[in-house]
């Protein structure tokens, strides 16, 4: 006999899958790491309030300041004689040639002679074997006369009538000289002249000293130094500011390493987005206007205040701190108001366990926490 089954018979008869339960260990360890994370949140958003509620205030502090007051003066009350002794070194022997219009220009053609003798009996002679020479020269040929070496030395002078050729001994002192033997010059007109002015020949001289008696002036001090406290203003740190940023800094560094602590930890993807999200918002908000307020990043990311930096910003421009934090403030408080802030009311089914049944009195609402991070009841479950 045949027996006909409904459609579908069989399979009343084939063992279902086994329900799977989570297990209690993982469960305790996401609701550990959401009460992390909501705890954070929450004092990242009172820290947020506090600081928005903060402006910078230069203020400044009265306080006494001793000085010194110099009111002396330095007063010529008589002279005294006093004798005053004037070395004047050794000097050399000297001949000095005619004045001409220029260092540069012909004074002389080929075949001119001249011949000096020093007062050590030694002779220098130098003759124009070109067709014409200037003083510079002649200059030339005194000094690089490998014979004269060590004896004399020319150079090129100005005054009030020219530029004339200069020639003294090398050696200083009283018998130093310098005597014309020859003197045959045919300047560029074909005449015959003197190249030196012996009119103007000086003898060499030792060192010698002088003595002469002067009046000296004879001064005192007059007048007081006296010591006196005056008034100073002096900047006051804002403390509110500070304390309010110092805070705000701490809660930011709390849910960064709450963040870092439950990164592993499964179930938490809308939560931990959130956070994420959070601490990338404030850290860019640091970036815009933190360096003034003395706020800083290092390379981990986490934040610290520099009390100095803060204060020398309030006393530079106070005005500039304020619209600059004004900015920052603007976009710490937005994170925390619309990254952290629940998006929509969820209601916790009867019978919700686990810490959506502890945070909150109602057990028909779901906590705050829970809202904040998208409703916990549908994994409670």
């Amino acid at each position: 006999m045949r027996i006909d089954r409904p459609p579908g018979f069989l399979s009343l008869f084939r063992p279902r899958e086994p329900v799977r339960l989570p297990d209690p260990r993982d469960v305790r360890e996401r609701e550990r790491a959401e009460r992390v994370l909501a705890e954070a949140v929450d004092r990242l958003r009172a820290a947020a309030s506090e600081l928005e509620a903060q402006a910078p205030e230069a203020k400044i502090a009265i306080q006494l300041d001793s000085q010194i007051v110099d009111d002396t003066r330095s007063v010529v009350v008589g002279t005294v004689e006093q004798e005053v002794e004037t070395t004047t070194p050794a000097t050399p022997a000297r001949q000095y040639s005619t004045a001409f219009g220029s260092a540069s220009s012909e004074v002389a053609l080929l075949g001119s002679v001249l011949e000096l003798q020093l007062g050590n009996g030694d002779s220098v002679r130098i003759s124009v074997d070109t067709v014409s020479a200037s003083l510079t020269d002649l200059e030339q040929l005194l000094n690089d006369d490998s014979e004269n070496a060590g004896r004399l030395a020319a150079s090129i002078v100005e005054d009030a009538d020219g530029f004339r050729l200069q020639i003294e001994t090398v050696a200083t002192g009283a018998g130093e000289s310098i005597t014309v033997v020859e003197d045959d010059f045919t300047d560029p007109s074909l005449a015959s002249f003197a190249l030196i002015d012996t009119d103007l020949a000086e003898a060499g001289a030792d060192e010698f000293t002088t003595s002469e008696t002067v009046e000296v002036p004879v001064t005192e001090t007059q007048g007081t130094r006296t010591r006196v406290e005056q008034e100073i203003e002096v900047p006051v740190p804002d403390e509110a500011l500070e304390a309010a940023l110092e805070g705000f800094v701490a809660s930011y560094n709390e849910l960064r390493a709450a963040v870092e602590a439950t990164a592993d930890v499964e179930g938490l993807t809308l939560e931990l987005a959130r956070a994420e999200r959070a601490v990338g918002e404030i850290a860019a908000a640091f970036d815009a206007g933190g360096a003034d307020a003395g706020v800083a990043l290092d390379a981990t990311g986490a934040a610290s205040l520099d009390s100095e930096a803060l204060q020398r910003s309030v006393e530079r421009d106070v005005g500039a701190l304020d619209e600059r934090l004004r900015d920052a403030k603007s976009g710490l408080t937005a994170t925390a108001t619309r990254v952290l802030e629940p998006a929509e009311e969820a209601v916790a089914a009867p019978g919700a366990t686990g810490l959506l049944a502890r945070l909150t009195d109602d057990p028909d609402r779901a906590p705050d926490s829970d809202r904040r991070f998208g409703g916990l009841r549908d994994r409670e479950r």
